[in-house]
């Protein structure tokens, strides 16, 4: 396909299992006026649900992405988007690959011609055609089947995230028994398991010795379930140094989380380190949560809003959510949105009785009061997240 001229801006997706290779190339990209990161995936399959979800005219990928591989993600991606122009980063590259590429050539096969190989290419091709067909092809693309990894933050704490996440994952877990993970991000302080009222056995943490060989089955023996069916996964049941909890041990529970979990929400501190800028990098959602009482706290979660653009997040992913909303905040709704550029996905009221009776009880909110305002607020906020806004 044709990439744009000088005029026009060209979107880009970058999909490398290396962090620090990926944020190089964004940043060499992000010194070219007419080329825009759009997203960055560290694995096939995401890299192909972003291709086709953000609408890149290219997807940059590396030869050897986890799940599948970057040839094998190229394919799938031409199946499903064939308007977007794959290119391979190889550590091996040659005059003959660069030219197949370049011609969308899918099939490479030596001179002189073997009969068997020949035949071998063409059924690959012929057999290509057929992927569309196959369940993998049908569940790697389905809206309704992809997992959604949904982060809530916010720029200070004591904004109602942890309150937010809590109803709005025990919501999910009602709507989709058996298919919803909460997971509580702060290594430092949680109180998730509190406002459940749960005494997890297992942590997060407690994986990290074995992240090498983390599997389902023991992502699944950490797991604590509410009495409405969600799995809880707690980071840690004392305090520990944040740098425990990195990058690489929550891509491992992550990956594995994705394969059996439709809907992974994400308690994520108001802290910038390795976790939670992985988590925000790396979300299908990221609600942001605003408070309306006070200038430092809109300030902030501001600057945040400015850092997840710098750091390549799609917008179209990004959600604030206006909370403790009443006709006493220093700010209103429509002031909010002016000063981020953006329509908020969702507005809770301010009903600080129920919250603090539902946090001392350790019993959401949402089961013990469903028709309350706040709660039918976070279950309109549910249904924006799954249907309309991911």
């Amino acid at each position: 396909m044709p990439l744009a001229n000088n005029a026009e801006i060209t979107r880009i997706l970058i999909a490398s299992g290396d962090g620090p290779e990926s944020r190089q190339i964004a940043d060499i990209l992000g010194q070219q006026p007419n080329l825009r990161v759009v997203g960055i995936a560290e694995d096939g399959p995401e890299a192909c649900r972003m291709a086709v979800e953000l609408h890149p005219e290219v997807a940059l990928l590396d030869e050897n992405l986890a799940e599948i591989d970057g040839m094998s993600a190229a394919e799938t991606i031409w199946l499903a988007a064939p308007q977007v122009a794959t290119v391979l980063m190889s550590a091996k590259p040659n005059n003959i690959l660069r030219q197949a590429m370049r011609a969308g050539v899918k099939e490479i096969i030596g001179k002189p011609i073997a009969p068997a190989e020949m035949l071998d290419a063409l059924h690959a091709i012929q057999s290509l055609g057929s992927k569309r067909e196959s369940q993998e092809f049908r569940t790697m693309l389905d809206p309704h089947s992809m997992p959604r990894v949904i982060a809530i933050s916010g720029a200070k704490g004591g904004i109602g995230k942890s309150t937010l996440s809590t109803n709005l994952a025990v919501i999910l877990a009602q709507k989709y028994p058996g298919e919803t993970v909460l997971l509580d991000l702060y290594s430092q302080f949680g109180d998730i398991a509190l406002m459940l009222n749960l005494r997890p056995k297992r942590t997060l943490l407690e994986m990290l010795p074995s992240v090498n060989d983390i599997d389902e089955e023991l992502v699944e023996a950490h797991l604590t379930e509410h009495k409405s069916g969600l799995k809880v996964l707690v980071s840690s049941n004392i305090p520990v140094d944040l740098n425990m909890l990195n990058a690489k041990i929550l891509r491992a529970v992550l990956s594995m989380l994705k394969r059996k979990y439709r809907f992974i929400v994400l308690d994520v501190p108001p802290i910038l380190y390795e976790a939670t800028t992985y988590v925000l990098t790396h979300a299908t959602a990221v609600v942001l949560v605003v408070n309306l009482f006070d200038l430092t706290t809109l300030n902030d979660t501001r600057k945040l809003y400015q850092m997840l653009q710098e750091w390549s997040v799609p917008m179209e992913r990004v959600h604030l959510v206006l909370n403790r909303m009443d006709r006493h905040n220093r700010f209103q709704g429509a002031e909010i949105q002016r000063a981020f550029g953006q329509r908020a996905t969702g507005s809770i009221p301010n009903a600080s009785g129920i919250v603090v009776s539902s946090i001392n009880e350790g019993v959401p909110f949402v089961l013990t009061h469903p028709q309350a305002p706040i709660s039918r607020s976070i279950q309109q906020l549910v249904e924006k997240l799954v249907n309309g806004a991911l």
